[in-house]
């Protein structure tokens, strides 16, 4: 009769076991499908300091191509691996 004791609590653990496991699999979160507005918010947007940035920003990209290829054309030995064996 004690094995049959020890079965039943078993099951019964198992039983809580999997009804725990399965209140969690219900209480997930949602899934955030959501995208950003990117409209929202866009009347208050300073025009002059986003043309500015852009400026700067173009003026980094020329001047890091002119670099890289004042570079490649003059001391390309610093940039690119040496293949003479």
């Amino acid at each position: 009769m004690v094995p049959e004791q020890g079965t039943m609590l078993l099951l019964l653990l198992l039983v809580v076991a999997t009804a725990a496991v399965m209140g969690q699999r219900h209480e997930r979160r949602p899934a955030t499908t959501d995208e950003w507005n990117y409209r929202a918010g866009s009347e208050k947007v300073n025009m002059r300091g986003v043309s500015n940035l852009t400026q700067v920003l173009d003026n980094w990209r020329f001047d890091i191509l002119t670099q890289m290829k004042t570079l490649l054309q003059n001391d390309h030995q610093s940039l690119l691996p040496d293949y003479a064996r």
